[in-house]
């Protein structure tokens, strides 16, 4: 994979691209991601987790490996470790990695805040045969980290980061490393400082701005927003629905990988399946209401693709 094709994967598309081909039903899309625990130990102040009222819980290993194999006999290819929370706090992580290559996925991805990531889960993880680790840090100071992540873990990041590259480079593997970064006007003045910071461990540094996360946090991110209007913040069909499956701890489909609080689940796979859930009579009806701009105004979904708490 070159540079231009990882940096491509940093961030899961919700873009309505190909929106035209788009129907109710849906073949098998290329991704699933799975939420091995709604569980974070940080809370940054952009993000809905902090907020989350749902119970919190991992995923058993069997409901990891049914729905896992069950997705690839569907054509499935690539499997994401990460939905709301922090997946290293989950005791199978290196395991699950393990499992997802054994049983056939050809890209298997994890994102996480690098706090837990210590010698043994990096080379575990490496060795298991992690494709992809991406690094969400958020602040280029010690200061700043405080201020967005709450909690003081800017240098130990930094640390864990180099640590990984290392053994990385000493096992000879080819698992690609990146950083993601959430960029908010406490931070615009640290890019090139987090920059300098990363770039000598890093395969690719990925910026965005700051915004709605399913359909939360609308007046905070407004106020913590580089953008004083952002484009793209308008009511069209969201790709989530159609490009990637999201599995949460208890085995629910979910149509976002950002569905805090279980909100838009369309039926238990375990209990269903997952082609039935990803094209049973719910989801088809969540994917008309994207397609004919039909969404309520204060549903999750169209909060989130406007950016506001009411119809514009």
């Amino acid at each position: 994979m070159d540079n231009q094709q990882y940096k491509s994967k940093l961030y899961y598309s919700c873009k309505d691209t190909y929106s035209k081909e788009w129907n109710v039903i849906a073949p098998a899309p290329a991704k699933i991601m799975f939420e091995l625990t709604n569980v974070c130990n940080h809370r940054c102040f952009f993000c809905a987790n902090s907020v989350m009222k749902r119970k919190a819980g991992y995923m058993k290993g069997e409901v990891f490996r049914h729905i896992a194999k069950e997705a690839l006999n569907l054509g499935v290819k690539e499997l994401a470790l990460y939905t709301t929370g922090e997946s290293l706090l989950h005791p199978e992580i290196v395991e699950f990695t393990k499992t997802a290559k054994e049983i056939g996925f050809t890209y298997v991805y994890l994102s996480s805040n690098a706090v837990l990531l210590n010698a043994q889960i990096s080379r575990g993880l490496i060795e298991a045969g992690l494709d992809s680790l991406r690094i969400s840090i958020n602040a280029g100071s010690k200061e700043s980290y405080r201020r967005i992540h709450g909690s003081d873990d800017f240098e130990k990041v930094i640390k864990n980061i180099k640590m990984y590259d290392e053994i990385r480079k000493r096992l000879k593997k080819n698992t690609l490393l990146s950083a993601s970064c959430v960029l908010t006007k406490f931070t615009e003045s640290e890019k090139e400082n987090l920059e300098r910071s990363l770039k000598p461990y890093v395969d690719a540094i990925k910026w965005t701005d700051v915004r709605v996360q399913g359909g939360k946090m609308i007046e905070v991110i407004q106020k913590s927003s580089v953008r004083s209007d952002d484009p793209r913040n308008c009511l069209k069909p969201c790709g989530l629905l159609w490009n990637g499956m999201h599995v949460d701890y208890e085995g629910n489909l979910t149509l976002c990988c950002v569905d805090f609080d279980g909100v838009m689940t369309v039926g238990n796979i375990l209990k269903q399946g997952l082609m039935e859930c990803w094209n049973g009579p719910l989801m088809q009806e969540q994917r008309r209401l994207h397609l004919t701009r039909a969404l309520e105004p204060q549903s999750l979904c169209y909060r989130c693709l406007t950016g506001t708490n009411h119809s514009t």
